[in-house]
């Protein structure tokens, strides 16, 4: 699975950006549903023309971000992870 962070359609200048992962063989000892999560913090690029691209096994969703992560400290670049939850 792969999270990409586009800003008018090429890829946005950030640490980490894509961030992906495998999803073969991931579950935990209860048999619970274990998800994959993204994260992006610290971003202060321009507000305009964001959009995230999730793509997974030739499946692709781009998705807008009804809310940004806030800048926090302009001496540090933004970025994206990922962890897993569940």
């Amino acid at each position: 699975m792969r999270f990409t962070i586009e800003q008018n359609g090429r890829l946005a200048r950030l640490e980490g950006n894509p961030a992906s992962f495998a999803m073969a063989g991931r579950r935990d000892d209860r048999e619970a549903v274990v998800m994959p999560s993204f994260w992006w913090g610290n971003w202060c690029g321009g507000r305009r023309g964001l959009s995230g691209v999730v793509s997974y096994s030739g499946l692709v969703e781009r998705i807008r971000f009804p809310v940004l992560p806030d800048c926090v400290d302009h001496t540090r670049p933004s970025g994206i992870g990922s962890a897993w939850w569940g």
